[in-house]
């Protein structure tokens, strides 16, 4: 691949009263320059997006669910799918998604696309969560139901 990726089970959205913490890290993680330009793929009503634009020249928020982005108060949300966007190639120095990659169907044109839109020497932060027990579930269900665990992971 032509850029880098960090991959993080930590969310942007916790319950536990952490969310300072972890916005802070991620803003280490994503190394931010003020003339950064990043991508918020999922970002709901755009939290995460506000928290980040004092810190680079521009952070645009896009999320495929049209009353999230219609309840926010925030500017320069959008929506959209991120498997197939209508920006620019190269527009992007940055992406970030929080506990998104996990619901998006064909996974593949999703890191299609983050590599048309991403400049060449971009990185790319993709937070999901760590659902330990759900996961041994599908494990076990997969066997169960199907005699074979791999499909756990198609």
């Amino acid at each position: 691949m032509k850029y880098n990726f960090k991959f993080s089970q930590l969310g942007i959205n916790d319950a536990f009263g952490r969310i300072e913490r972890i916005r802070e890290r991620l803003k280490k993680e994503l190394e931010l320059k003020i003339d950064d330009i990043v991508l918020d793929i999922g970002c709901d009503k755009g939290e995460l997006v506000e928290f980040l634009r004092p810190h680079c020249e521009e952070v645009v928020g896009i999320d495929i669910n049209k009353d999230a982005i219609s309840n926010s108060k925030i500017s320069g949300l959008m929506v959209a799918d991120a498997r197939k966007t209508s920006f620019l190639d190269g527009r992007f120095t940055k992406i970030v998604s929080s506990h998104t990659i996990e619901h998006i169907p064909n996974i593949r044109e999703l890191f299609r696309e983050i590599d048309r839109i991403l400049r060449t020497d971009g990185l790319v932060i993709l937070y999901y969560p760590w659902e330990i027990f759900r996961g041994m579930g599908t494990m076990r269900n997969a066997w169960i139901f199907y005699k074979n665990r791999t499909y756990a992971f198609a």
